[in-house]
């Protein structure tokens, strides 16, 4: 088996950004990525069969499943839009795994070749609701920096350490809450929005050397036109930024206007709940 050549082929790929865009775009299936990689092979003077190069892709994801990527690396790696029940482990050794998601294996075969991961064009996201009227500042600061995300962060450090890239695929974080609402029409912060604020402000300067950036988005019901909404929810954005920027000191913050396309509550457009704003931080 020609495990030399092929092993000679990936390691050009890793080097040679023309020949991985090659390999890589518009590549959607197990079935294209090895088809490319045979006939691209064969173009640079490597001579290898398809059996072969799926023989010894497959070897290599169930090697580094097995010894060199813990549990929660992974997952980080499984998260390109895969949402079945199996274990991450489970589905990166198991030989039939065309029944686990095609975007988790173009992932596995990436990965197994020792080619960086990149992001889709679907940016991930998870969302926590707060929606107690007197939270804990331990409440907010998970909720912005969810634990299980800070730690596959943290895995995906570490395999940047030896060469691969899985922070892209991991979601960010956002936290969401009815506590800073508006009323129609109006972009005034009440008395509860900024005593949210406040717990919001203690969490930030807290966590003041994890985040890099914060983005804040405004919504609107959807009671206005779009560009009225688009306005509003911008001017949303920007009341709570210019309250934290003044009681807290807090600087790199964005503010986006999101209009009412992002509505909290779906069965009811124009109630109170979807006049609120959202806080994403990059970290």
């Amino acid at each position: 088996m020609s495990h030399a050549q092929i092993e000679q082929f990936y390691g050009r790929v890793k080097n040679d950004p023309a020949l991985f865009n090659k390999l890589t775009e518009g590549t959607q299936t197990p079935d294209q990525f090895i088809d490319k990689a045979v006939a691209l092979g064969a173009a640079t003077g490597f001579t290898f069969t398809r059996t072969e190069a799926d023989t010894w892709v497959k070897g290599q994801i169930e090697a580094k499943a097995n010894g060199e990527l813990s549990d929660l690396q992974l997952e980080g790696v499984a998260a390109r839009g895969v949402a079945e029940p199996v274990p991450a482990r489970q589905r990166f050794k198991d030989r039939s795994m065309n029944i686990h998601g095609k975007h988790l294996i173009i992932a596995a075969y990436v990965l197994a070749a020792g080619i960086p991961v990149f992001a889709g064009d679907q940016e991930l996201r998870t969302t926590v609701s707060i929606d107690d009227k007197s939270p804990s500042l331990e409440q907010v600061e998970t909720a912005l920096f969810p634990r299980q995300l800070d730690a596959q962060k943290k895995e995906c450090a570490q395999l940047e350490q030896v060469g691969l890239r899985c922070q892209s695929v991991l979601p960010k974080s956002s936290l969401d809450s009815i506590q800073v609402t508006f009323a129609r029409g109006s972009a005034k912060l009440t008395a509860e929005g900024k005593e949210f604020l406040d717990i919001v402000g203690k969490a930030l300067q807290k966590r003041e050397g994890t985040w890099t950036s914060l983005a804040i988005e405004g919504h609107t019901d959807a009671s206005g036109s779009p560009e009225v909404n688009r306005k509003l929810s911008q001017a949303r954005a920007d009341a709570a930024r210019q309250y934290l920027q003044t009681a807290y000191k807090l600087k790199n913050i964005d503010t986006v206007g999101r209009g009412s396309g992002h509505l909290r509550d779906d069965a009811n457009p124009t109630a109170e709940v979807n006049r609120r704003i959202e806080f994403v931080p990059n970290w």
